[in-house]
């Protein structure tokens, strides 16, 4: 007898405490790092309008009201000799020195006729043109 408990022999049953730790143990296990990798990690980002247009959130026929519920207000505005005019929105990659420009086309009437979405790539600082 060691420490004053009795060794258990392959004839016992399992006691609660056994069922406890053989069931609880790996589930607690999971728990923990499901919650660690969230509060390392934290929430997903949310999408760049940019993202939104490249998604087909914009959709031809959409008035500049909805276009900017969904997007936010525009980096820019360029008028058109139609009397169309666009959007500009601008968003980075997970690329270095690549930047998007996304734009949104509109008709004289102020609805969606269009969006392209451009890549643009930037010089890093210090090299030379």
């Amino acid at each position: 007898m060691m420490f004053g408990v009795e060794p258990r022999t392959t004839a016992d049953k399992p006691t609660w405490l056994d069922y406890l730790l053989m069931f609880g143990a790996p589930i607690a296990f999971v728990v923990v790092l499901v919650v660690g990798v969230a509060t390392i990690v934290g929430p997903a980002p949310s999408p760049t309008p940019v993202g939104l247009i490249k998604q087909g959130v914009i959709r031809n026929g959409m008035s500049v009201v909805e276009v900017e519920s969904r997007l936010g207000p525009p980096k820019g505005r360029e008028d058109k000799p139609d009397g169309g005019f666009a959007f500009q929105y601008q968003g980075a990659t997970p690329e270095p020195w690549v930047l998007e420009d996304g734009y949104v086309d509109f008709n004289s009437d102020g609805y969606v006729i269009g969006t392209t979405v451009e890549r643009i790539t930037v010089r890093p600082p210090g090299e030379d043109r």
